[in-house]
């Protein structure tokens, strides 16, 4: 008797997880000529509109503005007209979005349809966990709480900073003395210094400045600094990840391991990172892809380049027609011609395929589904979390 009950709740929790996962796949949002839509397990038509400057939240909360008003259109109810004469906003998390109106920001909340004046005069950041606005005034970079809309910390004499938590309640900062100082110690960490370009919570990349040669350097807690570069221009770009420093110097690609090691020239004439694939760095160089020193692709469009479930994911040009290629550090595999777009949307890609670039529009498809999910699609819509 207790094992067949014991077989039945068994069956019940396995019944009562795929409900859930069913229930909580998410919908994708796109425009066609005619208005925006929405797919989950069939099309539905939201609305006639069609501007350009369009949000919608991880929830699905869809926040827009026409004609210089700005409304919001809850799920599963009316939109509603937020305020008049505003020209940008941006999503802060599900609950809350920040907005412009006659050179004043307002944060409101979603849930209370409530909103709340705030005061920035020099622009503003969100920290990483998407929990408070990161403001700076007169060199003082005030922590502002959006929940709570109250100052939660506020730190002095700063010209620049970089976070070390993901709240930002805690930076390494470079001080009016161009001073690099970490804002939980009074100690000084070097000082001629011009730029922070990486920091965790235990280690920070920067750039010092002493008789006009630029440095690279490496500081470790309670450890001595470690000189990685130098040139005679200002231009370093660089990410500190796991026992590895990635850097870009003057155009050259550099790597040196945190254990003593030399630092390796990878390859030369690199104009940008993108980000770290399987322990190694995606580059580009004159529109075209590359892993370290070996060559994935040319004619790339760099802008529409995607790391998703540990493949890489873009859209390559050539003789005017786009097309979708994959490739998994090795090969390059084109999965179809004529793409108009890739965008990851819950984690998955999906791609207007069939593309026709007259018209502006295609069909669009989820990764390896051929099945056509609508037609005449001009563009899909990422989601804000």
């Amino acid at each position: 008797m207790k094992k067949k009950l014991l077989i039945i709740i068994i069956i019940f929790l396995t019944l009562f997880i795929i409900l859930k996962n069913n229930n909580s796949k998410q919908s994708i949002f796109y425009i066609k000529n005619d208005g925006l839509y929405s797919y989950k397990n069939k099309i539905k038509k939201v609305d006639n509109y069609l501007y350009t400057d369009i949000k919608i939240t991880d929830n699905d909360n869809i926040i827009y503005i026409d004609h210089n008003n700005l409304y919001l259109h809850k799920k599963g109810k009316k939109k509603k007209l937020i305020a008049k004469n505003v020209y940008n906003f941006e999503i802060i998390n599900n609950n809350y979005f920040i907005y412009l109106k006659n050179d004043k920001y307002i944060i409101y909340n979603v849930k209370k349809n409530k909103k709340n004046k705030i005061t920035i005069t020099n622009g503003y950041k969100i920290s990483n966990n998407r929990e408070n606005l990161l403001l700076m005034t007169n060199n003082t970079l005030k922590v502002f709480n959006i929940k709570k809309q109250k100052v939660i910390k506020t730190m002095d004499d700063i010209i620049e900073y970089n976070c070390i938590n993901d709240s930002c309640t805690k930076v390494y900062y470079i001080n009016t003395k161009q001073e690099l100082k970490k804002s939980t110690s009074k100690k000084i960490i070097d000082k001629n210094v011009n730029k922070i370009l990486d920091s965790n919570k235990n280690s920070i990349l920067y750039i010092f400045n002493i008789n006009g040669e630029y440095k690279l350097k490496y500081k470790k807690i309670f450890k001595k600094s470690i000189i990685l570069d130098t040139n005679n221009k200002s231009y370093f770009k660089g990410i500190i990840n796991d026992n590895k420093i990635h850097f870009i110097s003057s155009g050259v690609y550099k790597t040196i391991k945190l254990n003593g090691k030399h630092k390796k020239i990878i390859t030369k004439d690199v104009d940008d990172f993108i980000d770290i694939y399987k322990g190694k760095m995606l580059l580009i160089k004159n529109k075209d892809l590359y892993i370290d020193n070996k060559l994935i692709s040319e004619f790339v469009n760099t802008e529409s380049v995607i790391i998703n479930n540990n493949k890489i994911y873009y859209l390559k040009v050539k003789e005017d027609i786009p097309s979708l290629y994959s490739c998994n550090g090795n090969k390059e595999k084109l999965i179809e011609k004529n793409v108009g777009e890739i965008v990851v949307n819950n984690n998955k890609l999906y791609y207007l395929g069939n593309y026709n670039i007259s018209q502006k529009y295609g069909n669009i498809y989820k990764l390896n589904i051929k099945k056509v999910i609508d037609k005449k699609v001009t563009r899909i819509i990422h989601k804000d979390k």
